[in-house]
């Protein structure tokens, strides 16, 4: 007997390591398909901007035509260099003005906020009102913002508004820290 015997493996290529096979070749089959796909994506994309680009640049001609077309129909003011633009002021009273009585009940006497046009049409609000609680005001605008709002500390609150003896607008509201808003119109 002439010794133990191995059981040959072919000879490896220069580097390759006995017993083992070779690696095997890597594909480029994924990165040639993953470039077609960016390409692909590429192109449709920029065939999207290009078409979304001459839709803005027709509607662009658009306005510009309807802007020119407006402005050369528009009558022009004559100008008078250096003369300042007077402010606006309030026009004269008409004696014509609303009488408006704004009123809010509630079943607490604390209420959070009370918030009411004034006679001038501005917003005005009172914080820790008590109820019931009354305003009387005289309003002379040409057109008057009437409008109410209350909240209160209770359960229940109602609002009402009265303009020139009439009742012109009446609410009311229900429920823990309830708020309520009346609004009327006077021409």
């Amino acid at each position: 007997m002439t010794g133990p015997q191995h059981p040959q493996y072919p000879q490896q290529p220069y580097g390759g390591r006995p017993g083992y096979p070779p690696p095997p070749k890597k594909s480029n089959t994924t990165w040639i398909v993953l470039a077609v796909v960016a390409v692909v994506l590429l192109c449709g994309i920029g065939g999207c901007i290009a078409v979304l680009g001459k839709a803005g640049e027709e509607v662009s001609k658009s306005l510009d035509a309807a802007a020119s077309s407006i402005n050369s129909a528009a009558p022009t003011a004559p100008e008078t260099p250096g003369a300042p633009i007077p402010p606006l002021t309030p026009g004269s009273s008409t004696g014509k003005g609303k009488n408006i009585t704004y009123e809010i009940i509630s079943d607490a006497a604390d209420l959070n906020s009370v918030t009411y046009f004034d006679g001038n049409s501005e917003l005005q609000q009172e914080i820790s009102a008590t109820a019931p609680w009354t305003k009387s005001v005289t309003n002379d605008s040409t057109v008057a913002i009437i409008g109410l709002g209350a909240q209160t500390n209770g359960s229940s609150v109602t609002c009402r508004i009265i303009v020139d003896g009439k009742v012109a607008d009446e609410q009311t509201s229900t429920g823990k820290y309830a708020v309520v808003n009346c609004t009327a119109s006077a021409f």
